[in-house]
């Protein structure tokens, strides 16, 4: 079965992630979207064994990880205003219409996240309104972790690429900043779908840049580290780029207003350059018994040229994605947004409980 290679070193990448999730480096912005990777990379896999019955009873985590999993796309197209609107009411559901709702995490006040990609991401599956969600991530991942070693004692593969240690390294203390949305967003359907989208796009950077610190790839030999970023990277970088060339196409007025006309060099550049070759390796994101997989497809490439992955990352990590992220965060601005002090709260929440009570 010529994707089990494939499949093994995605599951020791998986253990991987867990091992740095679960770390005290715990990291409110980077650790969402990278469980929702381990999520989508497990599910492609029990999805492929259990068909070409490999494995042989069903695993009860398929359908709890399947919502996460459809949440790879930084763009659900159509559906992306119905995402806005359910995404805002959980927020005012869970926190009120009345007083700051919506949560950003900022570093030296650039925004780094927030609050509504842990909604994206966990809505309509049973972790999402938990009291505690860094609790809720843990045991699933402890679930996760015991489905990974069976499925990995199951299909008996050697693992033929070495795995350094998780690098430790000083973490960034996040600066927490609560905002009202009707601070944030206005009262245009359209340019809100397109502020989420990039809210979206600027947790999937963050992720992408903070797992880089914790892996020690920069050995001159392919190894577990360097596959697992490539990885990763390419089909975040994929699916980016791919949603600021359709927020470019499909709103171009509001593309232009936000400052965003300063990636055009970037969109020609991956246009030009990057776009067929990151498209294959995001498509084989899915396992095939009849064609190639990801991991014969990097090295095959490798030989070619030895500095294939390195070319690569060099693009996406240190060119794209900072100056992406850095454009991103003085498009939104969160840091001149004003965020309610505590009598402001009170007052405002005082006053709709008086309304509240009034119409009964």
């Amino acid at each position: 079965m010529k994707y089990l290679n494939t499949i093994n070193h995605d599951l020791h990448g998986i253990k991987k992630l867990l091992m740095i999730s679960n770390s005290n480096n715990y990291s409110s912005v980077a650790i969402h979207s990278l469980f929702r990777d381990s999520c989508l990379m497990l599910y492609e896999i029990i999805k492929v064994l259990e068909n070409q019955g490999v494995l042989r009873e069903s695993i009860a985590i398929y359908k709890k990880i399947e919502p996460i999993r459809h949440k790879v796309k930084s763009s659900q197209g159509k559906n992306n205003r119905n995402i806005f609107e359910k995404i805002i009411q959980k927020h005012i559901e869970l926190f009120g219409d009345d007083i700051d709702n919506l949560g950003f995490y900022l570093e030296d006040g650039e925004l780094r996240g927030s609050t509504l990609f842990v909604t994206y991401v966990f809505d309509e599956t049973p972790f999402f309104n938990s009291i505690n969600p860094k609790e809720e991530i843990l045991k699933i991942s402890e679930e996760i972790g015991r489905n990974v070693a069976t499925i990995i004692s199951t299909i008996q593969q050697p693992l033929l690429l070495p795995s350094n240690k998780v690098l430790s390294i000083n973490e960034v203390k996040h600066e927490y900043k609560d905002v009202w949305h009707k601070r944030f967003f206005t009262e245009d359907i359209e340019l809100n779908t397109c502020l989420m989208r990039l809210l979206i796009i600027q947790n999937e950077i963050s992720s992408c840049l903070w797992i880089e610190k914790h892996l020690d790839y920069k050995a001159t030999e392919f190894n577990l580290d360097k596959y697992l970023l490539i990885r990763l990277s390419s089909i975040k970088f994929y699916q980016i780029m791919e949603s600021l060339i359709d927020i470019k196409d499909r709103i171009p007025q509001y593309y232009s207003s936000l400052g965003l006309s300063n990636l055009d060099k970037f969109l020609s550049s991956y246009t030009r350059d990057l776009r067929k070759e990151v498209k294959v390796l995001r498509d084989l994101l899915h396992y095939s018994d009849e064609q190639i997989n990801f991991f014969e497809y990097v090295t095959g490439e490798i030989v070619k040229d030895n500095n294939y992955v390195e070319k690569l990352l060099q693009k996406i990590l240190l060119e794209f994605f900072p100056s992406i992220q850095l454009n991103i965060s003085d498009s939104l601005d969160i840091s001149s947004i004003e965020s309610m002090v505590n009598l402001e709260k009170i007052r405002r929440r005082i006053s709709s409980k008086f309304k509240k009570n009034s119409k009964v």
